[in-house]
């Protein structure tokens, strides 16, 4: 059973924008989790940086930051999400399939390889424009995306283990040519 929650699952480190995640939740009605490890002092100063920000929050009662966590307490968090938020405009993240895996709606940025791992267009938002992804998370929450959530866990079968290596092979064989 999916609850009406938004999670996101990261390394802390300031690459991976998720004070750009902050401002969106900002002003949904939701609880919201980000997931994620602090391996290097780096990370963990953002980390700090992070739960400051939250604390100046409107609605830091909502904002839930669970660093270094066991991975069946991750896998639990990631089953119970309805929506997966990905704020990272990096080129491909396993966490968005992973959440696909579980059946949470992924609300990614649209660029680079979130328009193949994500190929609906109405799960993705332009990743300057905090008011689109706030409406597309609203929408996944409301069920607005519902229908979307079989077809994609249909699609993950391109990034199974033997799929990857057909690709090579057939790549290597072409290239024997």
């Amino acid at each position: 059973k999916k609850e009406k929650n938004v999670i996101t699952i990261s390394r802390f480190s300031q690459e991976k924008n998720l004070e750009f995640a902050i401002n969106v939740i900002d002003e949904i009605d939701t609880n919201y989790t980000i997931i994620g490890n602090t391996k290097t002092r780096i990370n963990e100063i953002y980390y700090k940086n992070l739960s400051t920000k939250i604390k100046n929050h409107k609605q830091n009662t909502c904002i839930l930051l669970l660093k270094n966590i066991d991975r069946d307490k991750v896998i639990q968090n990631l089953m119970n999400a309805k929506v997966y938020f990905h704020a990272s405009p990096e080129t491909f993240g396993i966490s968005v399939i992973e959440s696909i895996a579980a059946g949470c709606i992924p609300i990614v940025p649209d660029n680079s390889a979130h328009k193949e791992t994500v190929p609906v267009k109405e799960l993705r938002y332009d990743p300057n424009d905090v008011n689109d992804a706030r409406e597309k998370i609203k929408k996944a929450l409301a069920g607005d995306y519902n229908d979307y959530i079989k077809p994609l866990q249909n699609s993950l079968n391109m990034y199974s283990k033997d799929t990857f290596k057909k690709s090579i092979v057939n790549y290597i064989e072409k290239l024997k040519l």
